[in-house]
């Protein structure tokens, strides 16, 4: 059995990763050479701390947010290796058609789609709530599913599984898709409300029991 196309997509992930963490060390390294000409020109001690406090600030944020960003492919791997060896062939197989960033994956058993740059896939069993996004900020509408807004506003895709989980996704999105997914997906809630997020917080499992059914 072959890992390939999975692993293909993962990889990409982590060439994104790795990009923007080098971007990030670009502009950190300047800054950084600035400081200490700045401390080792300084005769106060005071603004020596300062400084060094400062750059300490610094370094230990781009770490923070090198860890954050590393989180979501090892989530996406620990999944993948509870697969049994027929559900990871099934996978790759689907895998064949590699999804783009803002696209989800209709497979035969699970929803492919992209997180934090990272390829997930999910069950349509294990989806529990889904809602659009637009310019990061919750779509809240009607019962009438979701909304397509201006093409020129960043959307996205926001998805919990049954264990409370949340991914987001830069997933175009339109009403069609939703369909799709109400037909294999027949318990997942759409949509966005305060009290539907509310609830989910506080008790993910009453969250479902309460808005599964409606």
């Amino acid at each position: 059995m072959s890992d390939r196309n999975f692993n293909r997509c993962q990889r990409t992930g982590s060439f994104l990763y790795a990009l923007m963490l080098s971007l990030c060390a670009l502009g950190f390294i300047p800054f950084s050479v600035l400081v200490f000409i700045n401390i080792s020109a300084s005769t106060s001690l005071e603004d020596i701390l300062i400084m060094s406090g400062i750059l300490a600030f610094f370094a230990l944020g781009f770490v923070f947010a090198g860890i954050k960003m590393g989180r979501p492919s090892k989530r996406a791997r620990d999944r993948y290796k509870q697969l049994s060896d027929a559900e990871k062939a099934e996978v790759n197989s689907e895998l064949n058609v590699r999804p783009k960033q803002q696209q989800l994956l209709f497979g035969a058993k699970r929803l492919y789609f992209y997180s934090d740059l990272f390829l997930f896939f999910m069950d349509y069993n294990d989806i529990a709530w889904m809602y659009q996004t637009v310019n990061t900020v919750p779509v809240v509408i009607g019962a009438g599913g979701m909304v397509l807004e201006s093409s020129a506003d960043y959307q996205g895709l926001v998805i919990y599984d049954r264990d409370g989980q949340r991914y987001k996704s830069p997933a175009r999105i339109c009403n069609l898709i939703v369909e799709e997914l109400k037909e294999k997906s027949p318990g997942v809630i759409i949509g966005y409300s305060k009290e539907k997020k509310r609830l989910a917080r506080t008790d993910f499992d009453r969250f479902l029991v309460e808005w599964g059914d409606k």
